[in-house]
């Protein structure tokens, strides 16, 4: 009965906190901005870094983790361990078996809103992951998702972030990231991370450049918001 409970106790304060969310999102307008969710592995990290270098627009990533802490007063170890993931008991205890404060309930999850939407009122910024194209309005950023096929990523991976990891290892990370990211964005955000119809554009990077990808980003985007090339 207990564990009912706090099930139940737990499924209200996420719909609260969604509510919530959806409340911020529409007290200021914003300018326009893009947000790249990617599978991990697919390019999505170079991708994005290009494309605010050649529109000259800031880029987020782990900067959102700087500000993140920050607001927070957190040490920033802690955000990054738990940076676009769940927040469960097992962190919890290792944070505060590392000497580190326990993580508030959705300290990080309202941080990282509030920093978000600060950021697309400001405009001219290329957001990396962490939910972002759920956070801004649709009207207000192209939202934009990377994938690649697994056997892609994991080449990837293995050439690029692992390099002189076994197979085995990289698969691994490969999964497990990906799970995070997709339960990081079900609980907080309560949408499916990978359905097509929450992007304004689905890129497949198998046969791509990134400089092609890159281009027709920004192409998307200037018409997107009537931008002069």
């Amino acid at each position: 009965m207990v564990a009912l409970f706090n099930l139940i106790n737990k499924q209200i304060k996420d719909y609260l906190l969604r509510n919530k969310l959806d409340r911020e999102l529409k007290r200021s307008p914003f300018q326009p901005c893009i947000t790249v969710s990617r599978e991990n592995g697919s390019g999505g990290h170079a991708i994005a870094s290009k494309i605010a270098k050649k529109l000259g627009f800031k880029y987020y990533d782990e900067e959102l983790i700087d500000l993140i802490a920050k607001k927070t007063h957190l040490k920033k170890e802690l955000i990054k361990s738990v940076d676009e993931k769940t927040h469960d008991t097992i962190e919890t205890f290792v944070s505060s078996f590392l000497g580190f404060p326990p993580l508030p309930e959705h300290a990080y999850i309202r941080a990282l809103t509030q920093i978000i939407l600060a950021i697309a009122h400001k405009g001219k910024a290329v957001i990396l992951g962490r939910g972002g194209n759920f956070i801004i309005p649709p009207e207000s950023t192209l939202k934009v998702r990377i994938i690649a096929p697994f056997k892609v990523r994991l080449q990837n991976s293995l050439k690029f972030e692992y390099p002189g990891r076994s197979l085995a290892y990289v698969k691994e990370k490969l999964l497990k990231t990906h799970l995070e990211r997709k339960n990081f964005v079900k609980k907080y955000f309560g949408k499916d991370i990978g359905n097509a119809n929450y992007y304004d554009l689905v890129i497949n990077t198998a046969y791509l450049s990134i400089d092609k990808v890159v281009n027709l980003i920004i192409a998307a985007f200037k018409e997107k918001f009537s931008l002069k090339s």
